[in-house]
């Protein structure tokens, strides 16, 4: 059910538990104090006042809304850990935010390594309004195949998906033999062995970067090279790691960079991976992509010109996000699949909302369906009242 004050469909609350789970790891991803390490980013320090669940929730009624999604943080890569690695840490997420409260809803998340349908069937019985997943993990056919217990679990509970994107470096997955062959979609050979252990002496092994034992492929776009990060130069230092080795960029990454490459060409592969594998196998299914897919829906021309289909039908069940983007990008986004399919998100604490009550520079009405109307449609069952 969906309230009349409407929603902020993601924001990101990192709680007590799931702090200090991060803080006992010693490798990443982890805390040490308030400073965050990740594979493949800079470590960047938190503050600890933004995810302060009283404060956020002052905030979010600032925000003119009544209620707000919490989502893992999935560049963190805890989706695709092993099992007894991500088990402590997606159990102190779902535990902490389905005790929250009002204003308060949350995505429900899950590993990767091994599928676990029925766990997640458990978590949506605790009322978690769908399942998160990061773009890395949907990002061409095989990924669709390894997940299809976990789309097709939302499917028959007419709960929606939210795409959002996935570590700078997310390990590809080992085959599944049950996708295999006749019913299912073997994934590409990924440098491991059949019990999982990686295969140092395979090519793809050899030639991409590794972490945990598990062969990278960088910006999780289906092995698409794309820029390193410790290669680029600009005014910008990470926070010092006191001459220790880190997993982290070497400093002078700039802080935007995770942000605006691999994040957006993750939605980018994402949005054409669903309308390409996705769709076709689960038709019922609703799907919102975080940050306006990266802006994918534009290059409905170029898909034209390189042989797709560019008569831009307009999926009903397949949702953008706002966050942060403005005015131009919302409206550039309406002009190609209407006004009915975005939803309004702020990304909280990593970005600012936009001002709902003007309507994103498009007019009240505008405003409404962003916040109210249209996320009503995204998170409530059909024949449901919203």
């Amino acid at each position: 059910m969906v309230s009349g004050g409407g929603v902020d469909v993601h924001q990101h609350l990192w709680t007590e538990s799931f702090v200090a789970a991060l803080r006992r790891r010693r490798r990443p991803p982890r805390l040490d104090g308030w400073t965050l390490h990740l594979d493949g980013e800079p470590p960047s320090d938190l503050d600890p006042v933004a995810h302060d669940p009283d404060r956020r929730a002052a905030l979010v009624r600032a925000d003119g809304v009544d209620r707000a999604l919490i989502s893992l943080s999935s560049p963190l890569g805890i989706e695709y850990l092993p099992p007894e690695e991500a088990a402590p840490l997606l159990a102190a997420y779902h535990d902490d935010a389905a005790g929250l409260g009002a204003p308060f809803g949350a995505w429900a998340a899950a590993g990767l390594r091994e599928i676990d349908a029925p766990g997640l069937a458990d978590r949506l019985d605790q009322g978690f309004a769908g399942l998160q997943l990061p773009a890395t993990a949907l990002a061409d056919d095989a990924g669709y195949a390894h997940c299809a217990p976990l789309l097709g679990l939302l499917e028959a509970r007419d709960l929606p998906l939210f795409v959002h994107p996935g570590p700078v470096r997310a390990p590809r997955l080992p085959k599944n033999p049950d996708l295999s062959g006749e019913g299912g979609v073997a994934l590409p050979n990924t440098g491991l062995s059949p019990d999982g252990v990686a295969n140092r002496e395979s090519p793809e092994h050899r030639q991409s970067p590794s972490l945990y034992g598990l062969h990278y492929a960088d910006a999780g776009t289906g092995g698409t090279p794309v820029p390193d990060p410790r290669r680029g130069r600009a005014p910008y230092r990470a926070v010092e790691t006191g001459g220790k080795p880190d997993d982290s960029p070497q400093t002078g990454t700039p802080v935007w960079w995770a942000a605006m490459v691999p994040y957006v060409q993750q939605m980018h592969a994402a949005w054409f991976a669903f309308h390409a594998y996705g769709r076709p196998r689960h038709p019922r299914l609703r799907v919102c992509f975080a940050l306006l897919a990266g802006l994918a829906p534009l290059h409905e021309e170029r898909l034209g010109a390189r042989g797709g289909d560019p008569r831009g039908v307009v999926d009903g069940g397949v949702y953008l996000e706002t966050s942060s983007y403005g005015p131009r990008a919302v409206d550039a986004a309406i002009r190609v699949l209407g006004i009915d399919v975005i939803v309004n998100g702020s990304d909280r604490p990593y970005a600012s909302p936009l001002e709902l009550g003007h309507g994103h520079g498009l007019g009240e009405a505008a405003g409404h369906a962003l916040r109210v109307n249209n996320p009503a449609r995204l998170l409530t069952r059909r024949g449901t009242p919203s």
